[in-house]
């Protein structure tokens, strides 16, 4: 026989035949405590990595979740940027601090993660910010600008053989969880041209007067180049 009481979950075993005074060793609890469960997902910031000099930035973004319904301490976070042809990693930033690869090029990102619990649909998450930084070779071909600039769609192995493809890996995450764990950016030797607009305020300016309905409204448009050379663009 099973059932809860204020101390656990009880179990108790009873036998025929069995004298009393021999009763007090039937019964067995144990405690319940729910358990934390870890989740971690990769995203690109940004589609194209931004060119600083002869240097391409690849900004993503690595979310640990507790989905449990217990608090706990994450395994290890680690990220594995892939080295591509014709480039070289120059160095790979956690949150602004510059990490060094192991043995397996794998980056470190944290040790572990202290979380509270969490849901499904509304999980105590952990962020942060990782930076790669690719240096072309002096011995780039076209082909090797070409593959950069392109992330295919993931093959049956879930990976995207060419582009900037970046992993994380969460030790302990649950199997089948492990689907959003990689993302792709691309690194473009041509200019790539960005527009980005916005409103200088939050609310148009009445300039007719009280009982007037004449607004102005005042906005910023800027065109940036982050491409890996210099170049002009359309209307």
């Amino acid at each position: 026989v099973t059932g809860m009481d204020g101390n656990g979950l009880s179990a108790t075993v009873s036998m025929n035949g069995e004298l009393e005074g021999f009763w007090d060793d039937n019964d067995a609890c144990v405690e319940l405590r729910r358990q934390p469960v870890f989740d971690v997902k990769k995203t690109a910031k940004t589609p194209v990595a931004e060119a600083i000099g002869d240097v391409f930035r690849a900004e993503y973004e690595v979310v640990v979740e507790n989905i449990g319904g217990g608090a706990g301490t994450s395994g290890a976070i680690t990220d594995m940027p892939r080295t591509l042809d014709g480039f070289t990693i120059a160095r790979v930033l956690v949150d602004g601090t510059e990490v060094n690869p192991d043995q397996d090029g794998n980056y470190l990102i944290s040790e572990g993660v202290d979380l509270p619990a969490g849901t499904g649909t509304n999980p105590a998450t952990k962020a942060f910010k990782v930076e790669v930084f690719y240096t072309p070779t002096d011995d780039v071909t076209p082909d090797n600008w070409s593959d950069a600039a392109v992330c295919e769609a993931p093959d049956a192995e879930g990976e995207s053989k060419t582009g900037a493809v970046n992993v994380v890996k969460l030790a302990g995450e649950p199997e089948g969880r492990t689907g959003d764990n990689d993302a792709c950016v691309e690194i473009h030797k041509d200019p790539v041209f960005d527009v980005v607009k916005a409103a200088d305020a939050e609310q148009a300016v009445n300039i007719s007067g009280a009982e007037g309905n004449t607004f102005e409204a005042n906005y910023t448009v800027s065109v940036r180049n982050i491409g890996g050379v210099n170049g002009s663009f359309g209307e």
